[in-house]
């Protein structure tokens, strides 16, 4: 329950923070719920995702990885860190797949698990539309290999299917049709419908890539009649 109302307020809050065109405002909004109040981290991951909302990639960049690295994670900060960094995040995600590990944090933990998933998948988008593919793939795999052992079903979903698309452009179609797949079958499962719809469309990506037209048009489709059901415009 507590997690549940920490959701809704947590989507609450980024529905108000979307009309915010000052920081200082933004700061000062996030202070004001107490089970947040100097919680650096969550601040930071407010302020990425409101300079994203306003289309400034480089400050939600880096409000984005300031907030990981305030909730105790390491962020490459050079060039040649971020191939050996998506090797390191490869690594765990074979890891996980072998000896899965499936924790049971409590509510407050899996609050802060939220927010560093939110960031994650927050970066995926800034280093997909700056054309930087060593970040990206070290952003999409930490997301997944950070919410598979706690469960995160919205971001996991989001995750797989971003790796999905990864995979797919560099021709390994097999796995990239089974990341995508298993990104829509966890949001299906857990009854989110809005990401469910956004996966499908992913999955439409990558059988239209394939020329596999009649399955792009059905995921594509069903991905349509979700997201006017549940009125999202994405």
């Amino acid at each position: 329950h507590e997690a549940h109302l920490g959701g809704l307020e947590r989507r609450a809050h980024g529905l108000e923070i979307a009309h915010l065109a000052d920081e200082d405002d933004v700061r000062i909004l996030a202070q004001r719920r107490t089970d947040r109040v100097g919680e650096s981290g969550c601040v930071e991951a407010d302020l990425c995702d409101v300079h994203y909302r306003l289309g400034d990639l480089k400050r939600c960049r880096e409000h984005g990885e300031a907030a990981l690295r305030w909730f105790g994670l390491r962020v490459p900060r050079w060039r040649v860190s971020w191939p050996l960094a998506a090797i390191n995040e490869l690594g765990t995600r074979s890891l996980q797949r072998v000896a899965p590990a499936r924790a049971t944090p409590d509510p407050r933990s899996l609050q802060v698990a939220g927010e560093i998933a939110r960031v994650q998948l927050r970066l995926v988008d800034v280093f997909f539309y700056s054309l930087q593919l060593g970040p990206l793939l070290w952003s999409s795999l930490r997301a997944v290999n950070h919410c598979e052992p706690v469960g995160r079903a919205p971001e996991l979903a989001q995750g797989y299917a971003i790796l999905g698309i990864l995979a797919n452009a560099v021709r390994a179609r097999r796995i990239g049709l089974a990341w995508v797949e298993r990104g829509v079958r966890i949001a299906e499962a857990a009854g989110h419908e809005r990401e469910t719809a956004w996966a499908l469309t992913r999955a439409g990506v990558v059988h239209v890539t394939e020329c596999d037209f009649e399955d792009a048009e059905s995921v594509t489709e069903r991905s349509r009649v979700i997201a006017e059901r549940v009125g999202d415009l994405r």
